[in-house]
């Protein structure tokens, strides 16, 4: 702001002196800068207006001279998909669940909820096809990105970092933006709009390591506009750098895989977490004469007493299938190798979840290494017309009806 001109009757004065003070002296960058550089003009309804307007940095320097004018704020970007109506969502939210519970799905059609500023579950509700597409165009528009966390990911990959770049037989060594940065510019440069970042696995990866310095800038109050915002210095490229109110993080967590208690306890404090259960709605009451409702309800009330609720099997395992054959092939490649896995092919513990139907057997040996009173079990071959009978599943559930009876 222009506080003194220096001049004289005659003109300027020697030095060509105009005083200025300073309201902000932060330097920011206008997110995608090709789509604003060439817009002229610079009036309140104006894009290159909206640029300045709407970056974190300066937006203290508008809210002051907003203030000394009365002039109110700018419409919202036209580009903006907010409603009126629009859902309020946390900014960290975990998903967390036993496998098969479509944790994945539902980050997808949260993530799009969140955008579209719709209700979570009656867009889970909705058709699952339309959802996808929903979710592919958001992808295309770089509004939301998606990434899964393994042991080997870390904080070169998800924040920035130096690769190796092989051109012409000449190796060299580049800066490279991780994708939460990529993200996180581009939602700076458009804050009238949401962004996501769904993580899938979030708990299968080191926090400590991928984060960093930066696990602290996630927090509501530390994102940019929060009351105690927060930026850091990054160490490869040295640019200032903090979390926007509109990018909003999504994670899903097994917990079969890891419970939440040996989650990074920064991490668990800064996320709300919803926990998906499996949803027994979505499983057929009659795969030729087998209520699959009855017979999951049943394997999951016998793994809660003999392990816990977070082993339970979802009810992705058995969606869509409706006859014995699809049932057989869903046992003998998914089901029972998830058993086998959860209780380190302990067969008699697996042959009681599955009530002692006759997927299992026992067979006789002469090993004088075999205690007599213990039975040797094993896995029925998959070639055993049993896997196809309806009795055979049927026997999983019989014995809870009779006992509701």
């Amino acid at each position: 702001m222009v506080e003194e001109n220096e001049y004289r009757p005659d003109g300027w004065n020697d030095e060509r002196v105009i005083h200025v003070h300073w309201i902000n002296k932060t330097f920011a960058r206008l997110g995608d800068m090709e789509k604003v550089k060439q817009m002229p003009g610079f009036s309140r309804a104006g894009k290159f207006y909206s640029a300045f307007r709407n970056t974190d940095a300066y937006k203290i320097s508008f809210d002051w001279l907003e203030r000394l004018t009365g002039n109110v704020e700018p419409p919202p970007n036209p580009g903006s998909s907010k409603k009126d109506t629009d859902v309020s969502f946390p900014l960290n939210t975990i998903l967390f669940g036993p496998p098969g519970t479509s944790k994945t799905w539902e980050a997808i059609s949260y993530a799009v909820a969140i955008i579209d500023g719709e209700n979570p579950e009656e867009l889970a509700e909705k058709e699952r096809e339309s959802a996808k597409q929903r979710f592919e165009a958001l992808k295309r528009e770089e509004r939301v990105e998606f990434v899964t966390f393994h042991q080997n990911y870390a904080y070169e990959d998800f924040i920035e970092g130096i690769r190796p770049r092989l051109n012409r037989n000449e190796l060299t060594y580049e800066l490279h933006d991780g994708v939460f940065k990529q993200i996180s510019s581009r939602a700076s440069g458009s804050p009238n709009e949401r962004h996501v970042l769904i993580i899938d696995e979030i708990n299968r990866g080191n926090i400590a390591k991928i984060f960093g310095e930066l696990i602290t800038l996630i927090e509501p109050s530390k994102r940019l506009g929060g009351e105690d915002r927060t930026e850091v210095k990054l160490p490869y490229s040295g640019d200032p750098f903090g979390v926007p109110s509109n990018l909003y993080l999504v994670g899903t967590m097994n917990t079969a895989d890891r419970g939440i208690a040996l989650l990074d306890t920064a991490l668990r404090r800064r996320f709300d977490f919803i926990e998906k259960m499996p949803d027994l709605r979505h499983v057929d009451t009659n795969m030729e004469g087998v209520d699959g409702q009855a017979m999951l309800k049943a394997m999951n009330e016998r793994i809660t007493v003999r392990l816990d609720r977070e082993h339970q099997i979802g009810h992705t395992y058995l969606i869509g299938i409706e006859t014995l054959e699809d049932l057989a092939e869903a046992f003998q490649r998914r089901i029972m190798p998830l058993l086998q896995e959860y209780f380190y092919d302990d067969w008699t513990k697996i042959r009681s979840v599955l009530g002692g139907n006759p997927f299992i057997r026992e067979i006789r040996t002469s090993n004088p290494d075999v205690e007599p009173d213990r039975p040797v079990l094993e896995l029925i071959p998959h070639s055993d017309d049993r896997w196809r009978q309806a009795d055979s599943y049927q026997r999983i559930y019989a014995v809870e009806q009779a006992d509701d009876d």
